[in-house]
């Protein structure tokens, strides 16, 4: 386990510099999906062809993942170990969950009782999450870690058959649970319901910070509302819901992640928006050069991991360091 932030450390940045990630030579762009703590992005590139590989990128160096024999890859997930997780094409075209270290990509399903599945987390020390699926089509959350493949809903560990986002270093849970569509997360003690804001039903949990702190959405009938949900204590299994607000009165608000201190990103509506102690802001006030679209991470330095359009309108990757 990390060290735990027990105070406020963050101060809203006044800007960001911005830099571009290449796409691999010959693909058309890229697009991250997350970044660690070294300020490395994973996310996926398109090729010559039109096909997609999973990336890294750490400030310099683009290096291609592959494939595990198929067409296409895609990362999801890096730890700060810098091992990317996701899924890929295998050579019998099946979608198949994936880690990779030093470059080199592995499939995690090792035994034939499951067809395909994806890999959608990785915690700091080495636990990945996902789904996998048997018979054809029955999928299960599930966990891989130190070779071993636990199914996690089948054990009652979490209510979810595949909506299962993110964990966190002291392995705690969180995700989308059905037919209710309920945010959840798991604690030591068992998977808990995060409950509703005012105005909303139903609920997605997208990701979760080292403090048990878990940021998604809730929609509303007509859109939806970016919440923040604190545990009373860490790692607790109760807490309090916050309602993020939105800019300029969008109907549609949905946070995307949240780092170590509680500095939050996501898009409301059109705006891609950085959130802090209470205080929303505009990511595209805060830059130049590029319009940014989408937002996917945020790490421990407020390195954020985006996409947009640069100054032609050419889709873009970015990473935006404060200034």
């Amino acid at each position: 386990m990390g060290l735990i932030p027990i105070t406020l450390l963050a101060q809203i940045p006044s800007s960001y510099t911005v830099a571009a990630v290449p796409p691999i030579s010959g693909g058309a762009y890229c697009k991250v999906a997350a970044i660690n703590n070294n300020g490395v992005v994973t996310g996926f590139s398109y090729i010559t062809g039109g096909h997609a590989h999973a990336i890294t990128y750490d400030g310099t160096t683009l290096v291609d993942l592959g494939t595990l024999g198929g067409n296409d890859s895609y990362g999801y997930a890096i730890n700060n170990s810098n091992v990317v997780v996701g899924w890929s094409y295998n050579g019998s075209g099946t979608e198949r969950p994936f880690a990779a270290t030093s470059g080199t990509m592995s499939d995690l399903i090792t035994t034939s009782i499951y067809d395909s599945g994806n890999a959608t987390a990785i915690n700091d020390n080495g636990v990945v999450v996902g789904c996998q699926t048997f018979s054809g089509f029955v999928a299960h959350s599930c966990s891989w870690s130190g070779g071993v493949t636990t199914d996690l809903y089948s054990g009652g560990i979490v209510p979810s058959t595949n909506e299962l986002y993110a964990i966190n270093a002291s392995g705690e849970m969180c995700g989308e649970a059905g037919p209710s569509n309920t945010a959840w997360i798991t604690t030591s003690t068992g998977y808990y319901s995060l409950g509703n804001l005012a105005g909303t039903s139903q609920g997605a949990a997208q990701a979760i910070n080292i403090l048990g702190e878990v940021v998604g959405a809730m929609p509303t009938g007509s859109g939806s509302k970016a919440f923040l949900w604190k545990p009373s204590v860490p790692f607790g299994s109760s807490g309090t819901l916050v309602d993020l607000g939105n800019i300029s009165s969008a109907a549609y608000t949905s946070a995307a992640a949240i780092n170590s201190w509680g500095e939050v990103v996501g898009m409301s509506g059109s705006h891609p928006f950085y959130w802090y102690a209470g205080i929303m802001t505009d990511l595209n006030t805060k830059i130049s050069g590029y319009t940014i679209t989408e937002v996917h991470g945020i790490n421990d330095k407020g390195q954020i991991a985006a996409f947009g359009l640069d100054s032609g309108s050419h889709f873009v990757s970015l990473i935006l360091t404060p200034v």
